[in-house]
């Protein structure tokens, strides 16, 4: 008889990737590792799941094999259906007003002055171009054109 009555005996089975996941992800967090907020899934893992679809599995297999939601099967066969394609959709909201221009020049700034700190390369950067930049703003840019303090 299995522990809970709605159990069918596959329950730890069933919980344990979702605790290793768990303990990995309490490993990175504890270790400094960044959240980068949610990432869209392959191109291939999306083609993957519909042709698993397609061949005729069942949802819970693909479920299970996939360590995919079926809401995510659902929004992927509706997608292919309305576009044709399980392309990642854009992510939305309006695209950065100062961190394409803060790019443009802020490399020869970085190297000019390689062990400053985020607020002086922000002075810095008002009093050479006229704009005004928040530390937050500068430190997304310096990180997305790859720089590291040497």
């Amino acid at each position: 008889m299995a522990f809970f009555p709605h159990d069918s005996g596959n329950f730890f089975r069933r919980s344990l990737p979702t605790a290793t996941l768990l303990t990995e992800g309490l490993q990175k967090f504890c270790t400094g590792w960044q959240n980068k907020g949610m990432r869209a899934y392959s191109q291939d893992l999306r083609q993957r799941v519909l042709r698993a679809v397609d061949e005729g599995k069942s949802r819970a297999e693909i479920i299970d094999f996939f360590q995919v939601s079926r809401a995510t099967i659902k929004r992927y066969l509706k997608q292919r259906r309305e576009t044709g394609t399980v392309l990642p959709r854009p992510i939305p909201g309006r695209p950065s007003k100062k961190r394409a221009a803060v790019e443009m020049g802020l490399q020869e700034l970085l190297e000019a002055h390689p062990g400053a700190r985020v607020q002086d390369y922000c002075h810095w950067w008002e009093t050479e171009h006229g704009m005004r930049v928040s530390s937050a703003t500068m430190s997304r840019a310096m990180h997305h054109i790859g720089w590291t303090r040497t």
